[in-house]
């Protein structure tokens, strides 16, 4: 995300057109993303997709992708390293040997999805995201984190309160209904019937 700030920076002149891309989107199930939200957020994106790319390791430029991870230390990047795995052919819960220092079961399911390129005009992504306004130039990563993460905080903090605002009033409404179908069933011309159960 800080990356993408900063070409957000970058004026008109410099750079004619920005673009977003991604791979491995279903890896952020091992960062506790549901996977109905990854397919509802790539569903709400489909109208900015500039193109869609299954990636195999026999193309000439995966192949160069692959063995530049591989000289890269690949034990410090898990997304990678499981994306190599997927271009390999491994599916399922796989968990690359040099991983399992650091992980000790994979909740990630490789498969084809894994190895699928997506590219998105970066303005149309940006447009949606609800704390890209707020990072700055100047935020190191650890201040981005902050940013990104005390924001999803006070989001959820919102929507408990609304859930909750929420669950009283529909015990709200329950228990007039309860009281509406008490008295209309009260013998008439009870006074006392119905001045019980509307207290």
């Amino acid at each position: 995300m800080s990356h993408a700030r900063a070409v957000h920076f970058l004026s008109s002149n410099q750079v004619k057109a920005k673009y977003i891309f991604v791979i491995g989107t279903n890896i952020d199930i091992g960062h506790g993303v549901l996977q109905s939200d990854i397919d509802a957020r790539l569903a709400t994106l489909s109208s900015s997709t500039v193109f869609k790319w299954l990636w195999q390791y026999e193309d000439e430029n995966v192949h160069r992708y692959f063995d530049i991870v591989s000289h890269c230390n690949p034990q410090h990047s898990i997304v990678h390293s499981l994306i190599c795995a997927a271009l390999e052919g491994q599916r399922g819960y796989y968990l690359p040997e040099h991983l399992r220092g650091r992980i000790h079961k994979s909740i990630v399911p490789l498969s084809e999805e894994t190895c699928l390129s997506i590219g998105y005009y970066f303005d149309d992504v940006m447009r949606g995201n609800i704390y890209f306004d707020r990072l700055t130039p100047e935020m190191n990563l650890k201040k981005v984190h902050e940013t990104i993460y005390s924001r999803k905080l006070k989001l959820t903090n919102v929507e408990k309160t609304a859930s909750s605002q929420r669950s009283r009033s529909t015990s709200r409404k329950s228990g007039c209904s309860r009281l509406i179908s008490c008295v209309s069933c009260s013998k008439k011309g009870s006074s006392s019937s119905r001045k019980k159960y509307h207290e």
